[in-house]
């Protein structure tokens, strides 16, 4: 369902919805209506829509076993990602490389708030990936973060 990616308007899916669309389908990739959403859609709402219309909140996509919230977090989507949390996304969800969606937000994020949502949702600092890294270890060369409470606030975290 590519309206989901680039459609701000939850009322166009909400019709594709009820004319039978399938919110669960994937891609050729693996990702999801809603992965697709959390990507590239800035609405929330839409998030909620496909949510609403039973979309699996931890779907993982086949290719890297990649989250939605994991996607909504590598593009900095604040308004998304506080919705898939209230949905019930798993902040301590593991990628194929253990990565978790605070590892992608210390690596990717220009929003120290995004460390710190994640955070206070229960991501946990001290899990360490497949490399042996923990979040503050990417923490520390995103530069965009460096010097923010986040960023101290993460480091404390991690102790």
């Amino acid at each position: 369902m590519i309206a989901a990616e680039y459609n701000p308007d939850p009322k166009v899916l909400t019709m594709l919805i009820d004319a039978g669309a399938q919110v669960n389908m994937r891609d050729r990739l693996g990702a999801s209506a809603l992965m697709a959403a959390a990507a590239k859609n800035q609405n929330p709402e839409v998030i909620n829509t496909l949510v609403r219309a039973g979309a699996d909140i931890n779907n993982k996509a086949d290719s890297r076993i990649t989250s939605a919230l994991m996607l909504a977090v590598m593009n900095n989507r604040l308004e998304v990602i506080t919705s898939l949390l209230s949905a019930g996304a798993d902040v301590k969800a593991q990628d194929l490389d253990g990565l978790t969606p605070l590892m992608y937000a210390a690596m990717y994020s220009n929003n120290p708030d995004v460390l710190v949502l994640l955070l206070k949702s229960g991501a946990d600092a001290k899990v360490k990936d497949k490399k042996g890294k923990t979040a503050f270890d990417y923490a520390r060369t995103n530069e965009k973060l460096k010097g923010s409470d986040a960023y101290a606030a993460l480091e404390a975290a991690t102790r």
